[in-house]
């Protein structure tokens, strides 16, 4: 049930939503995600590319290599670059990921034009469960969390819709 309900919720929250049946599907998922939004390059969270190459998955080409030094020379909003995180748990009644990482990938993330988190239906809780998770986290190793729910938007003075403001212009959930 969870499941349904994080993907209504993802719905009402304007974030796009790919169903992968197996991971197989992955490098290929990216590379579509990468060319919808006219990205140039991928930065892959470190696990995640780990995770491809245990599984002989091949790495699609537009994969930026996960050296720290490049990620923190990412600017704001550089949109040649479609990040692409793991989400340690996610809130089912929010449609919302949590997202833990080393600075680097935090930093990206924070700066990332378009993002892409992929959302295991395992890691998928309820709003309790979730707290409870991220506590554990936040006692373990401590910050930053971050949590997304959906593309940043606000509107202006003149109630003008503004996209991308504090944070990512689109973001995709890839659910497995």
């Amino acid at each position: 049930m969870s499941v349904d309900v994080f993907l209504n919720a993802c719905r009402d929250n304007g974030v796009t939503l790919e169903h992968l049946t197996d991971i197989a599907e992955l490098p290929n998922a990216l590379l579509r995600a990468a060319d919808e939004v006219g990205a140039r390059y991928i930065v892959l969270e470190e696990s995640l590319a780990n995770e491809m190459s245990y599984l002989g998955l091949s790495v699609p080409p537009k994969v930026l290599p996960h050296k720290r030094a490049e990620l923190e020379s990412l600017k704001p909003h550089d949109n040649r670059s479609l990040v692409v995180r793991v989400a340690g748990v996610a809130i089912a009644e929010l449609g919302a990921a949590v997202l833990w990482g080393d600075e680097a990938i935090q930093k990206a993330t924070v700066l990332a034009e378009h993002l892409a988190v992929i959302v295991r239906k395992v890691a998928i809780a309820g709003i309790a469960e979730a707290a409870e998770v991220i506590g554990h986290v936040m006692k373990e190793r401590g910050g930053p969390v971050h949590i997304v729910a959906g593309p940043s938007m606000t509107r202006d003075i003149e109630h003008v819709r503004v996209v991308g403001v504090h944070g990512p212009v689109t973001l995709r959930f890839l659910v497995m």
